[in-house]
């Protein structure tokens, strides 16, 4: 009997901890995903600014009240809309506080487990995320789930460039150039859902690139290249570090059969999430030349979506 009471005093404690557990790290998430809202500053008409505002307020008093969901209807670990005590997920609570409880009655009743961005394709849903001024990468973030879970999703990607390189030829001497350049390609993007202790956002890019580039003392340049990137580690979403590699190639536009190519490599710094997404990029790279190889150092500043 006493060790019958042991072990059940055992369980409830665990049972308590791993409870509290939870509660602080999805307190933690949600503490973040208001900071980033905070912090955000989309361009939007004056009713979706106040409705926004709103929207912080809201979420700052669902945090404070700490009433979150459990799931414990679900094999695996994922969001909840509502759970069967009526505990709504910070999305539902902020979707039916604002005014719309029939949209949260509709999903808990049909899609109760299911994570923002797969609601993707409900109208009504999208159309209060746009009246309240929140994109759907937001609304994301602000849904917890249960586990470290990663998804791989692709995206078109592109880049706005001001790049600049110094370099000995061994056909015409030392070299200074620089130019506006365009990148263009897709982006593989793996990250973790919802909410999560050890968030993931990694992401690897393959990208045509065109540069017009004027040289000191000689003629204009069209350089093209294709370039990939990797990020680094596991790192926030907020900033990357990650290398890239590629092909490049260049033609003298007074004399066209004035031809190069080679192969270019480097590392860059990338801030995605900012209002103005940037990053910097320090680049070496080796061209055969029809005037003589080349040996280049390089820096990129630029853009990003």
């Amino acid at each position: 009997m006493i060790r019958w009471l042991a072990v059940s005093m055992l369980v409830c404690a665990c049972g308590d901890s791993f409870e509290a557990h939870e509660q602080a790290r999805v307190r933690h998430h949600l503490e973040g995903a208001l900071t980033r809202l905070e912090r955000a500053k989309p361009r939007l008409s004056s009713s979706q600014a106040t409705a926004r505002a709103q929207v912080m307020r809201l979420l700052r008093e669902y945090i404070e009240a700490g009433r979150f969901p459990v799931n414990d209807v679900s094999p695996t670990w994922t969001p909840i809309f509502v759970d069967h005590f009526g505990n709504r997920c910070a999305m539902a609570a902020l979707i039916e506080q604002s005014g719309n409880p029939e949209l949260v009655r509709r999903i808990a009743s049909t899609r109760n487990l299911a994570r923002v961005r797969e609601l993707a394709d409900d109208e009504a849903l999208v159309a209060w995320l746009d009246s309240h001024g929140m994109t759907l990468d937001e609304a994301a973030r602000v849904q917890p789930s249960y586990s470290n879970e990663l998804s791989t999703r692709w995206a078109p990607t592109a880049a706005v460039v001001a790049t600049g390189s110094t370099g000995l030829s061994f056909g015409s001497g030392f070299e200074l150039a620089g130019g506006p350049m365009v990148r263009a390609g897709v982006r593989r993007i793996e990250s973790t859902d919802g909410a999560c202790d050890d968030c993931v956002y990694r992401t690897v890019a393959v990208m045509l690139e065109y540069a017009r580039l004027v040289q000191l003392g000689h003629p204009g340049t069209n350089q093209l290249g294709l370039v990939s990137t990797w990020d680094l580690l596991q790192q926030s979403r907020d900033h990357q570090l990650y290398v890239l590699a590629g092909l490049v190639g260049t033609i003298d536009e007074s004399t066209p059969t004035q031809l190069g190519l080679g192969g270019q490599g480097g590392l860059g710094f990338s801030h995605r999430h900012e209002v103005i997404p940037w990053f910097v990029e320090g680049l070496v790279s080796a061209m055969w030349q029809t005037r003589g190889p080349a040996l280049r150092l390089g820096v990129n500043l630029g853009v990003a979506w």
